[in-house]
């Protein structure tokens, strides 16, 4: 047996056994997700959206570190669908990572599918949602981890807590929107609000909201906010009037706690914060707009709010916050840089110094032609853009495999699946073993975007700018890309 043979084997054995001990007196916990149509009205619109358990957000999850994650999904919508559970780390559990046609089959509607899996070596804020098309514009909902019996949090036990939940919403059904940019080659249409815990909040003049989240709170008391940013495709600053807030986690781990008064979150990322409620009583909104720095790029600019109230607070117009703007790139480079690992958390793990692979992945736009006699959204009316670089089309075959588990134990296949096109996006190419570098370099981006970790943990180096690695060449956009951006 040759060495590097030997230290993986020794090292999956000790993975076992660690794993197997952290999980024996830890709960189970189960639930169900009844996903179905449901009637709701936003911005003084009646429409029909795919929901969770007959709501908007879905269920908040509630479990400690080292319990079992069990959760019976029944499709009662019209659509395949299948739920991730963003960042959980799924030790020895890859099948019930959750994309469609990567670690399972989507269920189809009218069947059921259960997700098992053990929250290890994580405490904090994590969130699951839809992972077929854009239902996620609407199937999403918390996770939130407590540490397991006779650990504590590294900083004061807070006397409440609360989720908010940052998302998106269009006055259209987001799956046409999401098919008809498919079909035109070009940008979906920007959302029409964003939401806090699913309502737009109370800052449209042509609609008198029906509701506005509230988060009652008690003079002197301390709370922890957990901060999840569920849209799309937006990057957010959060502020809340009049208050600073303290960073104390971020993607279920702790963080060196740092002082702030706006949090930068991008699509995907959760952050954990304290707030003490050390105001004069009364309103206080909490609100929040888009970090966009692509210049040229027309997004949504509208706010979102909920309000803080004081307990006893007179029913006085709530005090709204200065929040950066839309291209403060400082603020959120500030933030971002002040973002680093708790070296006492029990989970802490060093940066590796030692890099054994170094890969450098590309990201940027192409153009296809249109089909005969057509039209699209090309920069030439004949031309539809995609992805370059990360592009990787296959055809799913009439019996594709039902999910990695059975493949694992044995061949089952997936049947009665209508043949379609499935568009690979974000996916990497290249040798992943021992310790990868990767950097990337969006050469025709229009915005940030959240680097999703799915089942692997990730250590962020930023490059230097001083002593880059060798070789690095950073691709411009070319003529035909600033072109279709609008430059």
């Amino acid at each position: 047996m040759s060495q590097t043979l030997w230290v993986f084997v020794v090292g999956l054995v000790l993975a076992f056994f660690s794993f197997t001990f952290s999980t024996t007196s830890a709960a189970i916990v189960e639930t169900s997700f009844h996903v179905k149509n449901l009637n709701v009205n936003r911005l003084c619109q009646n429409q029909v959206i795919v929901a969770v358990n007959g709501s908007l957000p879905g269920p908040t999850l509630t479990i400690k570190e080292g319990d079992t994650l069990v959760v019976h999904v029944f499709n009662k919508s019209p659509y395949n669908l299948t739920i991730h559970w963003h960042g959980v780390f799924q030790t020895l559990t890859p099948w019930a990572d959750g994309p469609e046609f990567i670690t399972q089959c989507p269920i189809r509607p009218g069947g059921n599918y259960t997700y098992r899996f053990n929250l290890v070596g994580q405490v904090g804020t994590l969130w699951w949602h839809a992972h077929s098309q854009w239902l996620r514009a609407t199937v999403y909902g918390a996770l939130v981890i407590h540490p397991r019996d006779g650990q504590k949090y590294p900083f004061v036990k807070p006397y409440g807590e609360d989720t908010i939940l940052l998302g998106e919403w269009w006055n259209a059904n987001p799956i046409d929107v999401e098919n008809a940019a498919l079909v035109n080659g070009t940008s979906p249409v920007n959302s029409d609000a964003y939401t806090i815990n699913g309502w737009p909040g109370d800052r449209f003049n042509s609609c008198r909201p029906s509701k506005i989240y509230r988060l009652d709170v008690v003079p002197g008391k301390t709370y922890l906010l957990r901060i999840i940013n569920a849209a799309l495709n937006a990057q957010f600053f959060f502020k809340v009037a009049n208050h600073n807030l303290t960073v104390v986690g971020a993607d279920a781990a702790y963080t060196n706690p740092f002082p702030t008064d706006v949090v930068v979150i991008g699509p995907g990322q959760t952050t954990d914060v304290l707030l003490t409620a050390n105001q004069s009583p009364g309103l206080y909104y909490m609100a929040a707009h888009p970090y966009a720095s692509a210049a040229g790029v027309s997004f949504n600019a509208n706010t979102t709010t909920a309000i803080l109230a004081y307990q006893n607070a007179a029913q006085t117009t709530p005090i709204l916050p200065v929040l950066p703007d839309f291209n403060d790139t400082p603020t959120a480079f500030t933030f971002s840089s002040n973002l680093t690992a708790l070296v006492s958390s029990p989970f802490w793990s060093p940066v590796p110094k030692k890099v054994d692979e170094d890969m450098f992945v590309t990201i940027g736009l192409g153009l296809s032609a249109c089909g005969s006699n057509q039209t699209c959204g090309g920069i030439t009316s004949t031309q539809k853009a995609f992805l370059s670089g990360v592009r990787v089309k296959f055809f799913i075959s009439k019996t594709p495999i039902t999910s990695v588990r059975n493949h694992h134990h044995r061949l089952v296949l997936c049947r009665n699946h209508n043949h379609r096109l499935v568009l690979c996006r974000n996916h990497h190419h290249g040798l992943l073993h021992r310790l990868p570098e990767t950097m990337t370099d969006a050469t025709s981006s229009a915005g940030n975007h959240h680097l999703s970790r799915h089942c692997r943990a990730c250590f962020w180096r930023g490059l230097d700018p001083v002593y880059p690695p060798p070789n690095l060449v950073f691709n411009p956009p070319t003529a035909r890309e600033l072109s279709f951006l609008g430059f």
